[in-house]
This record gives C-alpha cells, structure tokens and sequence, in this order.
C-alpha cells in the first residue's frame, strides 16, 4: 500500500529532508539522464530557475497534542540583463511565487533565494552581489567555487537529480544553554548559483523551511512540454491507480526513471524495475488518489508537477506534498522522477 511505501515521512521529513541538498549517495543512484541539465555556466540573463519551497511547522494545541503542518510551492526567479552595470554581463533577479511559496518568508524564511533589491556579476571567478547595482559601486563575494573561504564547506548535493559539489555555509552551533535554536544554510554551485537553502527556528513551536532548484529553462526558447501535456498526464496517472490499471500505470514512467520511497527518517531510492515491483503489490487493492493545489512549471524539456496528494486504501490514509518530475519525449511527455515529500496519517 502506499502506507508502506511513503508513509513514516512524518511532518518533520517536510523541510530539511525534502529540500534537495542530499548527500553523495543518494545522488550517485540517479541515471545521469539529468547531468546535461545542469552542464555549463547558466548564470546568464534569459534563463529562469525554479524552486520547489516547503514550509514545515510543529507545535502543541490546546490539548497538548503534537500538531504539525506542511506546505509546499513553486516560485520561480527570472535573470535580466544590465546595461551600465558594475561588471560586464551583470544580471538582475526577479522572483514570484505561489501563496505557500512566500509563506516561506515568515520566521526561518529562505523566500526569494535571489535579492532583489540590487545585481549579480562574475568577478575573477566568483560571483557577486551589488547593492543598488551602482555603476561604480562596491560588492560582496558571494562564493569562490575550489577556493577554501572561512564559514564556507564544500559538500556533495543532488541537483535536479545530478551530483553537484556546492559551496555551502557552515550550520550554527546548538544553543549550549538550550535556549531558543535556530539557523540558516545556503549552498551554491558555480554554473548555477544557488541550489539549496534551508532555514529552521526552535522555541515554543518548531518551523523548517526549504527552497531547493528543481528546472532551469531559457526565457528565450520555448519549452518542450505544453501545460495541457503535463496536465494531461497527470490525470491519466490518477486515473489509473483509482481504477486499478497497473498496464496504464507502468507506461507513463520513462526508461531513466527514480523514485524517492521514504520510511521514517531512511530515503531508498528506486530504479523504474524496482519502484513498479514495489507499487504493483499497492493495485491489489482499490485505492484513492487525488491531487489538489496543483503547481506547474515548465522549461527546457522538463516539467514541474508539484501537488498535495491525497491517498486511502483500506483502513489507512494520508496526505502530503508530492512532486512528479516530467521529461519530453518522442511520443509525449513521461515521469522522470517521483517524490513524496511528506506525509501525514489521516
């Protein structure tokens, strides 16, 4: 069932677990069917980045019973071009989201990733940030890729599915004293900018928030995968686990696919075989799915489909984000990659 496949993730696997900022392992287990996605410099004006934004909350109701909450968006920040700027091929970022998406700016906020209240441009390699973007303004270094910088850690990310090394901020130390805990990590790599951004606080109740890069697109080309085609597809996907058609199910997977099976605080990671072995047992049994609060974004020859879904089979249900990774193909778009995020009994 999918109690056994993705239940366990709990509210608390909602952030800091969903955000993208995996470890070496998990990101060697992927195809390599995605590392051109992420090859070369796309730091460029034209090119728009996408965000996957999570937003996790825990505290205690009136009864004190452990109540949580797990929301889930897509924003997306848009480079521009600057004429007279502070360096040659500086940018501009401009980001938007959805309402759960700049939810994430309340106390651990980690929405926009990019500033918006000045540029971006490369300098001896590095990438820096100019308040105002003044002409003959001063900046900040952001980060210097292969370089040891103080309260800077190199660490292995998955990206979009790709192994990365990211320049990522050191994490805070615990309040020794126990008091009220929080902290904020940002990791960034060279051709992309940054990747992931995690932001948790700690005191009467708990928040986790997240941001990580799941597409890049060019503004300037059009992309592969039509809205109606990612749509369409996701209502066949529904379709056919509600009416138990494993046939129908197994097709709208592609050949490089993985899947994401959480259990507790453990992610395993599935190859096509082994991820349609695991869900064929969940099809002898009637089953629910829906999928509400449907995000989209398109780009490239990929697609975004980010939703809270709602599963029941039998006695058990549960609830929580979920995000298909779409990817054009010759006879339409298929399933790349498939995540529940969270997960909450019901």
């Amino acid at each position: 069932s999918e109690s056994g496949a993705e239940s366990g993730a709990g509210a608390g696997a909602g952030a800091g677990a969903g955000a993208g900022a995996e470890s070496g392992a998990g990101a060697g287990a992927e195809s390599g069917s995605r590392a051109e996605a992420v090859a070369g410099d796309l730091l460029r004006a034209g090119n728009s980045f996408a965000w996957r934004v999570m937003v996790h909350r825990s505290w205690l109701d009136d009864e004190g019973k452990p109540a949580s909450k797990t929301t889930a968006g897509l924003g997306t920040c848009a480079l521009s071009a600057v004429a007279g700027g502070p360096v040659a091929g500086a940018w501009r970022a401009s980001c938007r989201g959805a309402e759960a998406a700049r939810e994430a700016q309340s106390v651990a906020g980690v929405w926009p990733v990019w500033r918006e209240d000045g540029c971006y441009g490369r300098r001896g390699g590095g990438v820096w940030f100019f308040p105002g973007c003044r002409a003959d303004g001063d900046g900040a270094e952001l980060f210097m890729p292969g370089r040891d910088t103080p309260g800077f850690e190199a660490r292995p990310v998955s990206v979009m599915g790709s192994g990365q090394t990211a320049l990522c901020t050191k994490a805070p130390e615990a309040d020794p004293e126990g008091g009220d805990d929080g902290g904020d990590v940002s990791c960034s790599v060279s051709a992309l900018g940054p990747v992931t951004r995690e932001a948790w606080f700690g005191g009467g109740f708990t928040e986790e928030s997240s941001a990580a890069l799941v597409g890049v697109g060019g503004l300037d080309a059009p992309p592969r995968i039509e809205e109606s085609e990612a749509r369409a597809l996701l209502e066949r996907w529904l379709a056919a686990q509600n009416q138990g058609r494993f046939d129908v199910y197994s097709q709208v997977y592609g050949p490089g696919f993985t899947g994401v099976r959480r259990s507790g605080e453990r992610k395993v990671e599935l190859t096509r075989d082994a991820w349609l072995a695991d869900r064929q047992r969940m099809f002898a049994r009637p089953m629910k799915v829906s999928a509400r609060d449907v995000a989209l974004w398109t780009g490239g020859d990929r697609a975004v489909l980010l939703f809270t879904q709602a599963f029941s089979s039998g006695r058990y249900s549960d609830e929580g984000p979920k995000e298909l990774v779409l990817r054009a193909g010759s006879e339409g778009p298929f399933i790349e990659r498939e995540e529940m995020l969270a997960s909450e009994e019901r």
